[in-house]
């Protein structure tokens, strides 16, 4: 009678736990998405003490590399769950000489007027120069030809689904989400850009004139190690330090003139570039495959991305497709600005030199 009773109590409140956790799940997940609510969840989650000993040691391997494959159509074969590497996919300096920049030397876009750190070259967690958030119209002729360190054309959008049909050797009709072409003229080798991640699409980078380097951390490995990475447009992490976070699983893609890095979505990566022309094309795959690697990784961080660009495109609809930066608000990356990078800065991150990491042939 009594095991009847318990089993009856079971079947009556089960559902409504049940239905009490997901409600919860979805008033957490919609409450997050308003950027006064996140910012308190990121004062309140930040920490920066280290996740990992000091004395253990770095876990960087290198990427996978392929060296057979030199068309899009053969690269899908190889666009898995992990990054990977093609080497001399392409001559792309003569693509871009030749066929490229003759179409759209003409184009402007607009690029971002940045200072470098003179405490050092950046790491993982902190870039080795400050975006000051002010803009200027420049033609990609001009970007070319006045070699300037005084601002960092990143986040371009001069170039098309003809231009990557190009440069990737892919069929006529080949469609790509937003690029974001990144060329700089620095005088020393630097990270230019924290770890982060696309939470919904797959990526392509080109590697054109000289080096890159990138640090990849599976999203999996960041939660286990207490890293607490976060689903904003973006990307990024809140928890742990420099020079500990590669002492986690890191996957290492050095690229160079010629070669292709593809990674999925939510692989959260820092860059480094050496110094001199420096040009590399960030091309996105949007599709149903990149839906589902973002949907097996983390269907709640998926969900969560999702809600925060839609909350963006209705409230602060952005200038241009994609992310990129400008004196504008920004919800969320302002909230990440202010409770996360500047409480890092006074906390030192911007001293460590975490540059070697990287591996860049001019190290």
């Amino acid at each position: 009678m009594e095991k009847t009773d318990t089993t009856s109590t079971i079947r009556r409140y089960a559902p409504i736990i049940i239905k009490s956790y997901v409600g919860y799940k979805v008033l957490f997940f919609v409450l997050l998405t308003h950027p006064f609510i996140f910012k308190q969840y990121l004062k309140f989650n930040r920490d920066v003490t280290p996740k990992m000993p000091p004395d253990a040691p770095t876990q960087i391997t290198e990427a996978r590399e392929i060296f057979h494959v030199h068309t899009y159509e053969e690269a899908l074969a190889y666009m898995g769950m992990e990054p990977v590497v093609f080497r001399n996919y392409v001559n792309c300096a003569e693509k871009f000489e030749t066929v490229l920049y003759p179409r759209r030397k003409e184009v402007v876009d607009h690029v971002e007027v940045i200072k470098f750190h003179e405490e050092g070259p950046g790491n993982v967690m902190m870039p080795g120069h400050t975006r000051m958030r002010q803009v200027i119209p420049k033609t990609l002729q001009q970007i070319w030809e006045e070699e300037s360190t005084e601002y960092f054309p990143a986040f371009l959008q001069l170039f098309n689904d003809d231009d990557y049909q190009v440069l990737l050797n892919a069929k006529n009709g080949t469609h790509f989400a937003v690029e974001s072409s990144l060329i700089s003229h620095f005088n020393k080798s630097l990270v230019t850009t924290a770890t982060h991640a696309d939470q919904r699409t797959s990526s392509m980078a080109i590697q054109c004139y000289g080096s890159r380097s990138f640090l990849f951390h599976k999203l999996s490995d960041l939660k286990k190690h207490g890293f607490m990475p976060i689903p904003i447009i973006h990307g990024g992490t809140i928890r742990g330090t420099p020079d500990t976070i590669n002492k986690i699983p890191t996957i290492r893609a050095i690229i160079n003139p010629g070669d292709v890095v593809y990674f999925p979505p939510m692989y959260y990566h820092a860059v480094a570039a050496s110094k001199g022309r420096n040009v590399l094309f960030s091309i996105r795959k949007a599709d149903g495959q990149a839906l589902m690697q973002s949907f097996r990784m983390s269907p709640s961080f998926l969900a969560a991305a999702i809600l925060r660009v839609v909350y963006r495109n209705i409230f602060h609809k952005p200038k241009k497709s994609g992310f990129h930066f400008g004196g504008d608000y920004m919800p969320y990356f302002d909230e990440f600005l202010s409770e996360i990078f500047h409480y890092r800065q006074n906390h030192g991150f911007k001293e460590y030199d975490g540059l070697a990491d990287f591996g860049l042939p001019d190290n």
